[in-house]
């Protein structure tokens, strides 16, 4: 695991993120949006201690995380200038381990990781362990303390889309399936994709 540095942002920078570039088309993800009050929480990223932090605010741009240069042949880019390929880290893994503890630390703890249906021939993706289910244009994957680090892992990096998709972390005593205004109740994250995929920017809620 890379040593990360908790940022607390800026609260109106980066719900206006939320609300303009976030894609919210799916059922679970406009209930989510007419319902939470953003401002009974606050906004975080974690990043690796080497990033760009002077960047922190560019949540639609990569490059703020470490970028590592590969040392392979360059090429050119649109305007005909010459760069070398380089490599950014992304803090997939560590977001994994954040999500993890959170189910872990209770048996009431569950998670929820949204995916638009984008074309009809889509299908949800089979992960070992991991409870997924269909509604109407949307896909859902359902996380509990019973799945393990590498489950949760994989279907963050296999669903999880920075542009589209979002996670949620909740409080239930409702163990199988997705009821919104339960779920509603016990919201305490909701983590959405940044910085072209290199960072998540995660809203806490405030402790009742």
């Amino acid at each position: 695991m890379k040593r990360l540095t908790r940022i607390r942002l800026n609260h109106q920078k980066a719900l206006e993120y939320v609300l303009q570039d976030v894609n919210f088309d799916t059922q679970l993800s406009k209930f989510i949006l007419e319902s939470v009050n953003f401002e009974e929480g606050v906004f975080f990223v974690d990043l690796p201690e080497e990033s760009h932090f002077n960047r922190v605010y560019e949540f639609k741009s990569g490059g703020i995380t470490l970028d590592i240069d590969l040392g392979a042949e360059k090429l050119k880019n649109a305007e005909g200038n010459l760069y070398s390929p380089r490599f950014f880290i992304s803090t997939d893994r560590e977001i994994s381990d954040f999500i993890y503890k959170y189910l872990t630390s209770s048996s009431k703890h569950f998670g929820i990781i949204d995916e638009p249906k984008t074309h009809p021939q889509m299908k949800l993706i089979d992960i070992d362990g991991v409870k997924s289910m269909e509604r109407e244009s949307e896909f859902y994957y359902h996380l509990s303390g019973k799945n393990s680090f590498i489950q949760v892992e994989e279907t963050l990096r296999r669903v999880f889309n920075a542009c589209r998709s979002f996670a949620m972390m909740y409080s239930s005593d409702i163990e199988d399936g997705i009821e919104f205004p339960e779920v509603l109740k016990g919201i305490k994250y909701l983590i959405f994709g940044a910085y072209d995929g290199e960072a998540y920017i995660v809203w806490q809620k405030n402790s009742d």
